[in-house]
């Protein structure tokens, strides 16, 4: 009875918490019983997932991952359902000390999955794997699969595996899959087999191939210089942003001249007092990356996912370019600005000062010409980079620098995301 009482009020806290800061908590965009907890895979038997979780799933999630970590023999893992309203928890018996109070937090949003193979089967699975010749195989890593209640494999064969990726055809990589799980045997667990991503050579902003970097330097067919920014996907298309005012046409790689990719759409200049300074690009392959170095770096962070808001006055910001290199400590001034650049009025500004000593005051040494597309980023606590939005513009006299956020492109298409 004592664990229950905890949990409750681990969660109890937790929404408390919340409610000093969004009052709204309590109805925050979870559905009732018949409409959560849907999943939905991809040919390849890989988990997608939609949307956006609630705070409430949130709260719930850091919680079963607790519950987790101290029942590292009995518990497999915890995941997020497709539709990120309800949280699973992937167990071996129904009779784990603790689990009935864990459910009790929250019967609608939280639920238990019984796995037949425990931990330590998985483990085994994945240690036979492990003394297999890789290269042999092709296999580029092993990771337990709780939702599939085994390992997952994932392969490299030639480019195959990375073409059938791409296409997300199951069909096209069958006989990669048949022949690694003849090649592995009866490993006791299920195996679930994923074509993977070939590995490439160190990469700079000058010298950026498929998949691209962003803040990797750009060339217009006509010659002028800008820097990538955030990766884009809708509707399960992909592109990729940089700033509208570059210009429109074809991109290649500054250094190398590799294709980057062609104009799809743009705001510059009917549509920027909407929906900011920026025009997608597509026709290639973008990372979830960004350079976070010099210039002459290979340095990058994983793009973790993106801010579709506003950042706080007061809090930081980083830019990365292809003339500046990677530049942090630019303190918001303020959002959802509107103001002219090169006389076209742009809407979803946030305006913020160069502040490299931290004494408050500002400084002219943030990005310059060149570094324009570049993406704008901060910290996600986790060693990655949240995407806030893209390089637009600065005033030498003021020390002034403007920021084209990532609600201007959702403004534009509400599903938009990064990835």
């Amino acid at each position: 009875m004592r664990a229950a009482t905890s949990l409750a009020a681990a969660f109890a806290v937790t929404l408390c918490l919340q409610t000093a800061i969004t009052p709204t908590v309590v109805a925050d965009g979870v559905s009732g019983p018949g409409d959560v907890g849907i999943n939905i895979v991809d040919d390849f038997g890989q988990r997608l997932w939609y949307g956006s979780e609630s705070s409430t799933v949130a709260a719930l999630a850091d919680i079963a991952e607790e519950f987790a970590e101290s029942h590292p023999d009995t518990v497999l893992g915890v995941a997020l359902t497709s539709d990120r309203q309800v949280v699973e928890v992937f167990v071996t018996s129904l009779d784990i000390g603790g689990l009935d109070e864990l459910l009790a937090v929250d019967a609608t949003h939280i639920r238990a999955v019984v796995n037949e193979n425990s931990p330590e089967q998985i483990r085994a699975a994945e240690e036979q794997v492990l003394s297999r010749d890789w290269d042999a195989l092709n296999i580029e890593s092993v990771a337990p699969d709780p939702i599939g209640d085994g390992i997952e494999v994932t392969v490299l064969e030639e480019d195959h595996a990375a073409e059938s990726r791409q296409s997300g055809n199951q069909t096209d990589f069958a006989d990669v899959e048949e022949s690694v799980l003849d090649s592995l045997g009866d490993l006791g667990v299920q195996v679930r087999v994923t074509p993977g991503e070939p590995e490439v050579e160190a990469k700079t902003r000058n010298n950026d191939s498929s998949y691209f970097y962003a803040g990797g330097a750009i060339v217009h067919d006509n010659g002028s210089r800008c820097s990538l920014g955030a990766p884009i996907e809708i509707g399960g298309k992909y592109y990729v942003l940089t700033a509208g005012h570059c210009g429109k046409g074809t991109w290649r790689n500054g250094g190398n001249g590799n294709f980057v990719g062609s104009l799809y759409t743009t705001t510059w200049t009917g549509t920027a007092n909407k929906y900011g300074d920026w025009q997608l690009l597509r026709g290639s392959h973008y990372a979830l990356r960004v350079f976070n170095g010099s210039l002459s770096s290979s340095s990058s962070l994983p793009i973790s996912g993106g801010d579709f808001g506003r950042r706080a006055v007061g809090r930081e910001l980083c830019a990365s370019g292809s003339t500046s290199g990677a530049t942090c400590r630019y303190v918001v001034r303020s959002t959802n600005a509107t103001r002219k650049v090169g006389g076209v009025t742009v809407g979803h500004l946030t305006s913020a000062i160069h502040d490299v000593n931290r004494d408050g005051v500002a400084d002219c040494s943030g990005f310059r010409p060149g570094d324009s597309g570049g993406l704008s980023y901060y910290g996600d606590g986790k060693g990655g980079a949240t995407a806030y939005g893209i390089v637009t513009a600065y005033t030498t006299g003021s020390c002034s620098y403007s920021f084209t956020q990532l609600s201007g492109v959702r403004a534009w298409n509400g599903k938009a995301n990064v990835g």
